[in-house]
């Protein structure tokens, strides 16, 4: 099995089966599938989001009721100065095989990583602790991930697998539990970071763990004296002789050779530590070490002073593991008024950590805590039930956070605050506000819309009017007079209101366009509230995601469509030919299956514009150049960016053409219409080796490949249009458009053949591959210089949960003029053509006494119909 790791930087939610989480059940309606339905149904799946409703407990599918999500919501960064790629968050482990089985670590690790998209696994060779419960045998916990590996082959190269070897130990079962048999405690040998323990301790992890290669492999801690694990006074009498860290570098230096670990870094080390390793490595030629796991909190601050400085990425670039970022559950909250909860850890074990114990450490952290709650709770905050907070201030602290749960509703509480459910953020908050103090704390605290209610799940007037201010500062200044008056339906529309929930979670795949046009056409000076000015009616459905999210199978999702359009007051003024609506995956309106005879003459907005592999029926497209508009799928801004970054210069640019994705039967034409199949063309090319072609690889990787071509190719296959095209862009690669039916998104205004290549879907081969060597680089440059000059249309700017966010900032850096230039403006230059509201439909009118006439038979019709009542 390969050592490698995956990104989740990019928000796409596809079809994701799963328990109910720890919320009640919004929907169990199963998809529309005969092979899923009894599945569904006897599991309460519900979507993969909406697990945050209510508060309810978790409850776990079988696992053939599980499908992968490969791309998630956790940012992703790389660590340290390594390669790795990592999420945010990291799941830690050390409970497992004490205080949680075998069955419930197998949980925890479905859900963080099968289901919430966390890519990072922490754990040691030492784990499970504490190491003086009875039940204690260390190793266990590496067991556990192991066996869950090997029942989930698919998720090892998927994953970012971090271990430590146990630091100076004497007499330790740990080192002794690296051969079989351990033998009794009189023969333990002491655990050391001499060559020969490093390399033992390494293959007798990768056996537990049941993988050839561990991406990360820490010093637990050191092999010298240390003042650690709560002691803060460094005494010079309990100095020892240690295993010189040059020999220890020198160990890890080898088992990289060998392919047995990526990267490697240190754990509970000084700042003395981490120049000593970093001069070693030096000296050695070998990484400097890519990570220092390290206590870090609100009430555990040590890092921030000299360790922070070292490792900043200025310096030596070592990346921050945060652990016991909750003091031991201290700064949860569960212990304030001196409450001992049965089965919490300072209860069950009061001398392990007991340096957060409330009831055995100084009386200031009670007083820290307190100070803290109180900050969250004048501001609003639920800092009992979101306690995951997270000490900022600098450009350091916390970068990756090791999080771990005994169960799986703490689990899913503390990945919450990550993805912004209810996240509170209290930067240098030292001190206890004054008593009745009442605004903001210092610094920022953020809480996102999501936090549990399930009204919060819709789009908030409050986010909406700070919204429209964001949005009408960048809007250009032209004549109110050429705008297009939209009036958007709202939540008075129950089945509006049924089909647009979700918003936060819906906004995140490649799909978002529906949440991000609704969301912006709320707060742009285009909407009115006046049905009677408007020239065009939005009416928003997030109809995809309430498909793959398992909301509502298609037969239930065509009847709630039905009976909304029932329900629009406005619909029947003019047949729907001034009516909006978004459908934003290649089942386009497909998702609506009766869309033909209910909505044959309104406008779409979709990026597919031609036949869906999966629609076997279907003979002709749902999109019409006449009527509609094809849209560009969502990006998302940490997507753009990180393809703008791996964007290398022509000259360094070592493929010629590049196809990442599926080459298999399944991507081949539609079974309607026939024709040639791109795709296995493209495997005949490959095959000669002509062109690079990968699939499954992780953000990184994918970027860096396309950055590294000049030319991309965009196939025709399971959809006609791809995010490959928009990707393409941003790396700086010529795109190879492939698909002889795809319209281009906002083809009527942009010069798309000045930086994009089409080529006939049923002449690819050697010929095409001929035409792009003989393209001189002069040629391919201007390609390149033109794309830059149009690819910021297809961008949706960041909407307002983003608006605060640094990468906002590095996104102007990709798109300088993305106020004035960008998808909203685009959909709406293009739907201004389209005001076409009828005044002849309904009016009459002619010469003479006509109006006199008229109002005379009403009048007497008015009367018939009195006389009758």
């Amino acid at each position: 099995m390969q050592c490698g790791q995956t990104g989740f930087g990019v928000w796409t939610p596809v079809r994701v089966w799963k328990a109910a989480g720890a919320g009640k059940v919004v929907c169990t309606q199963p998809l529309d599938s005969s092979s899923s339905r009894s599945c569904w149904q006897r599991a309460g799946i519900s979507f993969a989001w909406v697990i945050l409703v209510g508060r309810g407990k978790y409850r776990a599918p079988s696992r053939r009721c599980r499908r992968l999500s490969q791309r998630r919501s956790f940012e992703v960064r790389q660590l340290g100065s390594s390669p790795l790629q990592v999420t945010e968050p990291c799941l830690g482990t050390m409970t497992w095989g004490i205080q949680n089985s075998k069955e419930e670590a197998h949980k925890q690790l479905d859900y963080a990583i099968n289901e919430r998209g966390v890519n990072f696994i922490d754990t040691a060779e030492m784990y499970p602790v504490p190491n003086f419960d009875p039940q204690w045998c260390p190793g266990r916990t590496e067991e556990y991930i192991g066996s869950w590996f090997e029942e989930n082959p698919g998720w090892r190269s998927k994953v970012v697998l971090a271990s430590k070897i146990a630091g100076y130990w004497p007499r330790s079962r740990a080192a002794a539990r690296r051969s079989e048999p351990e033998g009794d405690s009189e023969s333990w040998p002491d655990a050391r970071a001499d060559a020969a323990s490093v390399r033992q301790a390494c293959e007798a992890s990768l056996r537990r763990l049941k993988t050839d290669c561990i991406d990360l492999y820490q010093i637990h801690w050191p092999d010298r004296y240390v003042p650690i694990f709560g002691q803060t006074e460094y005494k010079c009498a309990n100095e020892r002789k240690p295993v010189l860290i040059e020999e220890t570098a020198a160990a890890l230096k080898d088992l990289m050779q060998e392919g047995k670990i990526k990267a490697y870094g240190v754990s509970n080390e000084t700042t003395f530590g981490v120049c000593e390793w970093t001069r070693a490595a030096q000296k050695l030629d070998m990484p400097p070490p890519a990570s220092i796991q390290n206590a870090c909190s609100l009430v555990v601050r040590l890092f921030e002073y000299e360790l922070a400085e070292a490792c900043a990425t200025s310096n030596f670039n070592v990346g921050l593991l945060a652990y016991s970022i909750l003091a031991g559950g201290l700064l949860s909250g569960k212990y304030r008024g001196n409450k001992q909860p049965a089965e919490s850890r300072h209860t069950k074990y009061p001398n392990f950590m007991s340096r957060w114990n409330p009831t055995k450490g100084i009386p200031q952290l009670s007083e820290a805590v307190e100070g803290y709650a109180m900050i969250a709770e004048e501001n609003g905050m639920l800092f009992l039930k979101n306690p995951l907070i997270i000490a900022g201030g600098n450009c350091y602290a916390c970068r990756q956070v090791i999080i771990g749960a005994t169960n799986l509703d703490q689990l899913k509480e503390n990945l919450d605050a990550f993805e912004g459910y209810g996240m509170i953020r209290i930067a240098n908050a030292r001190r206890t506000p004054r008593k009745g103090s009442t605004g903001t704390s210092q610094g920022w605290i953020h809480r996102a819309a999501c936090n549990g209610n399930r009204s919060d799940w819709l789009v908030k007037d409050s986010r909406i009017n700070a919204l429209r201010r964001a949005v009408l500062t960048r809007l250009p200044k032209d004549e109110e007079s050429k705008r297009p008056r939209i009036y958007v339906y709202g939540n008075d529309v129950p089945e509006v209101q049924e089909l647009s929930q979700g918003a936060s979670f819906c906004a995140k795949g490649q799909w978002g366009m529906e949440v991000h046009i609704h969301e912006w056409l709320l707060a742009s000076p285009y909407l009115t509230r006046h049905p009677d000015e408007a020239d065009l009616f939005f009416v928003p459905a997030y109809s995809i995601c309430m498909f793959e999210g398992g909301f509502f199978p298609l037969e239930n999702l065509d009847n709630k469509y039905k009976e909304m359009l029932r329900q629009l007051r406005y619909f029947n003024r003019n047949r729907g030919r001034d009516h909006i609506f978004t459908f934003g995956s290649g089942l386009s309106a497909s998702v609506f299956r009766s869309w033909r005879t209910e909505i044959p003459e309104s406008i779409q907005l979709s990026p597919e514009t031609w036949l869906f592999n999966d629609v076997v029926d279907m003979k002709e497209p749902c999109f019409n150049t006449w009527r509609d508009i094809a849209v560009p799928g969502y990006l998302h801004r940490h997507e753009i960016i990180s393809l703008h970054q791996a964007a290398k210069p022509l000259a360094e640019r070592s493929y010629v053409a590049v196809f990442l994705g599926r080459i298999d039967s399944s991507r081949g034409p539609h079974p309607s219409q026939g024709g040639p199949d791109v795709r296995a063309a493209i495997r005949r090319l490959k095959e000669k080796g002509e062109i690079f072609v990968a699939q499954n690889l992780s953000f990184p990787e994918m970027h860096a490949v396309m950055g590294s071509a000049k030319f991309c190719f965009v196939p025709k296959g399971k959809s006609a249009w791809s995010l490959r095209f928009f990707e393409a862009l941003f790396a700086n690669c010529v795109p190879v458009i492939l698909s002889d039916f795809w319209e281009l998104p906002f083809e009527s205004f942009m010069d798309l053949p000045s930086f994009v290549i089409k080529w006939p879907m049923d002449l690819v081969g050697d010929t095409l591959m001929e035409y792009l060597k003989s393209l001189p680089d002069s040629t391919v440059q201007e390609y390149m210089d033109a794309s830059k000059a149009w690819r910021c249309w297809y961008v949706y700017p960041p909407l307002l949960h983003e608006q605060s966010m640094a990468k906002s900032d590095e996104l102007k850096e990709v798109c300088p003029g993305l106020d004035e230039e960008n998808a909203f403006q685009a959909i709406m230059q293009l739907l201004a053509s389209k005001m076409r509201k009828s005044w002849t439909m309904t009016r009459h009118f002619g010469p003479g006494n006509f109006h006199e006439m008229l109002e005379r038979l009403e009048s007497s019709e008015t009367s018939e119909t009195e006389e009758v009542t």
